[in-house]
């Protein structure tokens, strides 16, 4: 399951992001988390055919400098060849914003591969937040709050609908 999220909360933008990555269901063990210590995996979380099994951990959010921050969901090698070519751009630069989405607007074809890219960006002109898409190429901008990943629904229902 997978959760990135770019929203306000009491008019601070909020990036989160999960650590969990894994894969449809298969006859291999979960992998390892350090988090639960002494237990398995597979004495916690279901070993049923519809739950996705845990192949490891990867930081989901990333700065790319001091007024840019990205979060991911999708492919892991899509999003690091995203995000690597971010940080060359963009490392110790402030931009407009207008840059930011030229630069994703031509990123290239990852193929079969896709990732999703949710952020938060601070310009001259304010701050805002975006979401973009490698396969279908879709930018949106502002129009958040951004919600992205498996555990999108669950997400909107259990914790947004709480009203915070």
């Amino acid at each position: 399951m997978t959760l990135i999220a770019a929203l306000k909360l009491h008019d601070v933008p909020i990036l989160l992001g999960d650590l969990l990555i894994s894969s449809p269901h298969s006859d291999t063990s979960h992998a390892k988390l350090p988090t639960l210590l002494s237990q398995e995996v597979d004495q916690v979380l279901p070993r049923d055919e519809y739950y996705p099994i845990v192949r490891g951990l990867q930081r989901k959010v990333a700065r790319i400098n001091d007024w840019l921050v990205v979060a991911w969901a999708g492919n892991l090698i899509a999003a690091k060849v995203v995000l690597k070519k971010m940080v060359e751009r963009f490392k110790s630069k402030r931009v407009p914003r207008e840059k930011v989405f030229t630069f994703l607007s031509q990123v290239d074809d990852l193929g079969t591969i896709e990732c999703t890219i949710i952020g938060w960006l601070a310009d001259k002109t304010g701050i805002v937040s975006f979401s973009w898409n490698s396969a279908t190429r879709h930018l949106s901008v502002d129009e958040g709050p951004y919600i992205e990943g498996s555990g999108k629904q669950d997400f909107e229902k259990n914790v947004l609908g709480m009203h915070v």
